[in-house]
């Protein structure tokens, strides 16, 4: 049996990284200035970037505004409503095009919101799905969809039109693919596998992430990494498997020459190339996180 998450991405903290550590690639050691509060050096040909500072004060920091500053369909329930919306990809002229996973489509708008055109339905035809569960945006603006449950790969082009789809080449395994790297291929995660024979308890993985070309081939893999920690779990004779409240992840976001890896289990992420190989460290102070009684009842509450 498998467990597959919807994957997370590391862009509002690397938002914040990213430009601070941009003038500083020469390797030698050095403090930043004052207001940076980074140090950068070279450690065997690895940039390790280090944030000495503290956190926001309590008034500091930034936060986003409560007014949306675009809205989209509709809440009467008509035929522009949009439901389970998944994956929103950012097109050229302000332009984008989003999963509306209730109906198995996708959808396109322009700049001002409006709806251009949709595309996709239920099936297992060509330009049909079952499960969409990423897109990601190729070059000239057509769109390549997962179909997680399919195993397939389709390209449509920038005006909605169906083009071609292939299936991935999974080797009896499964992965979903969750980010595409500048060689244009598909770095993915092959979720969790367990069986009767996994013991009960708390449960992390160590898996290879396998990678992808655009036709679904496999080229090869990064790792192994550590994967989400799992709770194992047995009742009245069946196993089971869910989220560990709490527990370490392992999350992956694109960046410019590769992809960045954040395991939970220091308070850092690496920037590796697509071949897997570790190019950069960005390491921060870290400091507890008590869980109080209110965030266990949040918890509780969502769950």
């Amino acid at each position: 049996m498998k467990i597959q998450r919807p994957a997370r991405l590391l862009r509002l903290l690397l938002v914040g990284l990213v430009p601070a550590l941009g003038a500083c690639g020469d390797g030698s050691d050095r403090s930043a200035s004052d207001a940076s509060t980074f140090t950068v050096r070279d450690s065997a040909g690895v940039e390790i970037a280090r944030s000495t500072g503290t956190a926001w004060p309590e008034a500091g920091g930034w936060a986003l505004g409560e007014s949306p500053l675009l809205a989209i369909g509709s809440a009467d329930g008509g035929p522009d409503a949009l439901y389970s919306v998944g994956s929103i990809v950012p097109l050229s002229g302000g332009r984008f095009a989003l999963a509306h996973r209730s109906r198995n489509e996708i959808v396109w708008f322009d700049s001002t919101g409006a709806r251009v055109v949709a595309t996709g339905r239920e099936g297992d035809g060509p330009g049909e799905f079952r499960a969409i569960s990423r897109l990601f945006r190729l070059p000239g603006d057509s769109l390549l969809v997962v179909d997680g449950r399919l195993n397939r790969l389709s390209v449509f082009g920038p005006d909605g039109r169906y083009l071609h789809s292939s299936r991935l080449d999974l080797e009896g395994g499964g992965a979903q693919p969750v980010v595409l790297l500048p060689d244009r291929t598909l770095l993915a995660d092959p979720g969790f596998l367990f069986n009767t024979s996994t013991p009960a308890g708390i449960v992390r993985d160590t898996a290879a992430l396998p990678r992808f070309d655009l036709d679904g081939e496999r080229v090869g893999e990064v790792g192994p990494v550590p994967m989400d920690e799992n709770w194992v779990f047995s009742i009245g004779g069946s196993t089971g498997a869910g989220p560990h409240p709490f527990g370490k992840l392992t999350l992956l976001a694109p960046a410019e020459g590769g992809f960045w890896l954040a395991t939970g289990d220091r308070p850092e992420v690496e920037l590796r190339a697509p071949d897997g190989a570790l190019r950069r460290i960005v390491r921060w102070a870290d400091r507890p996180l008590p869980l109080t009684e209110e965030l266990s009842s949040s918890f509780e509450a969502a769950t």
